[in-house]
């Protein structure tokens, strides 16, 4: 039985990770900006 390889790697860690979770969270905020106009 291995981890989940989401918690063996958190997004959070790394520089690649970290500008995948800045363009997911721009990604999300670009949606709701587009849904609360």
């Amino acid at each position: 039985m291995s981890d989940p390889p989401a918690y063996r790697h958190p997004p959070y860690q790394g520089g690649q990770g970290g500008s995948n979770l800045k363009s997911i969270l721009n990604l999300i905020i670009t949606s709701y900006l587009i849904r609360a106009g």
